[in-house]
């Protein structure tokens, strides 16, 4: 059986370095607004992806231009995935554009175990949280974690918008 990684199982963390005086070795960047998108109906391009394919050891995610796709990256290996005739299509390039991206490079990931108190994602929050304390991390800005372990099963979402629709909601 294939071991999959993902930034959202619930098995063990990893939190990325800092060098000990609160300043961390990371940078969190990100092109595009989920709020232009719901409340303006931008779908458009904002990230070249192949801005990233150079950067070692890059993390990322986001959304393929016009909401038809999704943008995942595993430390410089593109995963790009939508939907094409109802079937799951992967394109391991970074030849798309996001309408909304994060990304991260983290060279050195230390491993923190999750307790086995930590049941849902309210306590998986504020582990979080409390990790990121205690590890001197910048808690006004963002900073990458990675979750690791194997999954009894993946429920894959992909994003594949219906060209016309101009109504933006959560719900859809």
């Amino acid at each position: 059986m294939k071991q999959l990684i993902f930034f959202f199982l619930l098995f063990s963390i990893s939190a990325c370095h800092n060098n000990g005086d609160g300043n961390n070795l990371y940078n969190v960047s990100h092109e595009g607004a989920l709020k232009n998108m719901m409340h303006k109906g931008d779908l458009s391009a904002k990230k070249d992806l192949k801005d990233l394919a150079n950067l070692p050891h890059v993390y990322a995610l986001g959304a393929i231009e016009n909401l038809k796709g999704e943008v995942f990256v595993f430390d410089g290996k593109p995963m790009m995935t939508s939907v094409k005739n109802g079937q799951v299509e992967v394109d391991n390039s970074f030849d798309k554009k996001a309408a909304l991206a994060v990304w991260a490079q983290v060279e050195n990931w230390v491993e923190i175990p999750i307790p086995n108190e930590v049941k849902n994602f309210e306590q998986f929050e504020d582990f979080i949280k409390k990790t990121g304390k205690e590890k001197d991390m910048d808690m006004d800005s963002p900073f990458p974690f990675l979750l690791e372990g194997k999954a009894k099963a993946i429920d894959w979402h992909i994003i594949d918008w219906k060209d016309g629709d101009t109504e933006h909601s959560h719900e859809k």
